[in-house]
């Protein structure tokens, strides 16, 4: 499901960088530190990427992660199609 997602915001907004968010704890690392973050400065780590694709329940294995940088400037959507 999240693919299709990818896939419309390469056809309806391809100018917004996208990450995919998903797979093991060390997959998400990876993506963590190569396509999530600018590199450097860790304590106020900065962004490079518009919208982040992920399930609910990677949101909650990494809350504290992603709760550390998503503060009042990002508008959280659930989306769930079952």
């Amino acid at each position: 499901m999240l693919k299709a997602w990818e896939r419309e915001f390469e056809r309806w907004a391809p100018d917004i960088n996208v990450v995919l968010y998903i797979g093991t704890r060390v997959s998400r690392e990876i993506i963590q530190n190569n396509e999530m973050f600018v590199p450097g400065n860790h304590q106020k780590p900065k962004i490079k990427f518009n919208a982040l694709l992920t399930t609910y329940e990677i949101l909650l294995k990494d809350s504290e992660l992603l709760r550390s940088f998503f503060f009042f400037s990002f508008l959280w959507s659930v989306i769930s199609q079952k």
